[in-house]
């Protein structure tokens, strides 16, 4: 670590050896503004004209531009040339914080979560030495740094502290005028809202991001995808599935217009999802047939479960019997033999416990009830995971049934505060007052749970006596399947 003091008073000396250190800047910010909209080719241009002087920002602004065109391993082999550059005097610690800054992006991108929450701590020390000249006319990197913190925040379960920082980087980029990646951020605010249970407060984040999108002639491709098909998600989580169906079209057809194999799956996916959600099993249908159709385009390994998991759903939504039992062994094969995403794996639990449920009503047997338990409490654990904590907090409602047929009543109650205390720290305040009202009902049926298993109640008989399936519902609509 360096001397502040020295660091800061010999600056414009030692880091910019230019007459002109407002040309220089002029010039270094017009190619972060190409970088900042992913214009990697007019940027490549730019930095090529840098004087050997600057070499170590040719170096950090080529690692972002690998960075960008997915060329993880280069990008983080040239950041990696100027975090360990301790003897080459045109390596500075502004070099060295913008390189720390690709890299974690890198390394998040590239899912080694622990790797670039070490490499943000580092980040951050050394932000903290910068000459506050550099903080203010290199302040964008700063806001991509808050958005990498962000974005690692949510894989450790920080999803308020997420949020605010992603909030702060918006504030820096408004204050910049520097929109480029205000709509990717705007979109995942909206879509962390929604599913906090405040969709209302997503819609307007996700319409706001649509807006500047649609200003903006320049704007990314794949920015304005996500946009129309997080619109289309979170309206089927509203309910409002003329919109939901609206937006996933309209984000259909620009998955054709790119010809995106991954995004043209996601879309159907959706639209497949929203018609079972909606009851229209004919539509579903002519979904269900596109994602057949497409997906053997893929690794039909790779892509088996979800096909599976499919086909389960439609069986499921049939309701007759024999469709129950061929969905049960589709989703059983997902649960406990595929290694798949955790998503899907989810999704294809809560199916499987929804089904079970149902045979436990019916023949009141201890082995499916201890099955359910396992797999609600797998549930919970992946979720933790992801940060659904919505999902969470109807896993844990319904492991608090789960006790009562069991007869704990004291560990049901004490579940049932663990959920509100969650719901209240996260602010998810529609999902507080749903704990707040099982209590209530819980306090009012005691004497009967005592009574039943005091006298040896039947698992079915206290079976009638729990309500679960509004639970089973919001956790179909929250879970991340496709």
């Amino acid at each position: 670590m360096i001397n502040q003091s020295i660091y800061r008073s010999n600056f414009s000396s030692r880091f910019f050896n230019y007459n002109n250190l407002y040309s220089l800047i002029l010039n270094l910010r017009e190619i972060e503004d190409l970088l900042l909209v992913d214009d990697t080719e007019a940027a490549s241009k730019l930095i090529n004209q840098l004087s050997e002087d600057q070499s170590s920002f040719k170096t950090v602004f080529k690692a972002e531009i690998l960075r960008i065109d997915g060329n993880i391993d280069k990008s983080i082999e040239l950041c990696d040339s100027i975090i360990y550059a301790n003897t080459d005097e045109n390596v500075t610690e502004l070099h060295k914080f913008i390189a720390r800054t690709i890299k974690a992006y890198d390394l998040y991108r590239d899912s080694k979560f622990e790797e670039c929450d070490k490499v943000l701590i580092e980040a951050e020390m050394i932000h903290e030495l910068l000459a506050d000249v550099e903080k203010k006319e290199f302040i964008i990197w700063y806001a991509i740094f808050l958005q990498v913190k962000g974005n690692i925040q949510i894989e450790k379960g920080s999803t308020l502290d997420s949020m605010k920082n992603w909030e702060k980087a918006i504030e820096i980029y408004r204050k910049s005028k520097r929109v480029g990646r205000i709509p990717g951020l705007i979109s995942n605010l909206g879509i962390r809202y929604s599913l906090l249970g405040q969709i209302e407060k997503g819609l307007e984040y996700l319409h706001e991001a649509e807006k500047m999108i649609d200003q903006d002639p320049n704007s990314k491709s794949n920015t304005k995808y996500f946009v129309k098909l997080q619109l289309g998600r979170t309206h089927t989580l509203k309910g409002d599935f003329t919109n939901a169906i609206r937006y996933l079209k309209e984000s259909l057809d620009l998955a054709y217009e790119f010809n995106n194999f991954h995004f043209q799956h996601y879309s159907i996916g959706n639209l497949y999802y929203t018609y079972i959600e909606m009851g229209d099993r004919d539509q579903a249908k002519l979904y269900l047939d596109l994602t057949v159709d497409l997906l053997k385009e893929g690794d039909t390994a790779h892509y088996k479960p979800i096909l599976d998991l499919f086909k389960a759903m439609y069986l499921q939504s049939s309701k007759k019997a024999k469709n129950m039992i061929e969905a049960q062994g589709l989703l059983e094969n997902i649960v406990y033999k595929d290694q798949i995403s955790i998503g899907v794996s989810n999704t294809a639990t809560i199916l499987l416990v929804e089904i079970l449920l149902e045979e436990l009503k019916s023949y009141g047997e201890q082995d499916v009830l201890n099955e359910i338990i396992h797999l609600t409490m797998r549930v919970e654990e992946s979720a933790k995971i992801t940060s659904s904590l919505v999902l969470s907090l109807q896993i844990m409602l319904l492991r608090s049934k789960f006790l009562l047929i069991t007869g704990e009543l004291v560990e049901s109650n004490n579940l049932l505060d663990e959920a509100e205390e969650l719901a209240i720290q996260h602010q998810i305040n529609l999902y507080s007052k749903q704990i707040q009202t099982e209590k209530k009902r819980m306090r009012s049926e005691i004497h009967k749970w005592e009574e039943m298993i005091g006298r040896g109640a039947s698992i079915k008989e206290k079976m009638d006596l729990i309500n679960y399936q509004e639970y089973i519902d919001i956790a179909k609509k929250y879970v991340e399947s496709v």
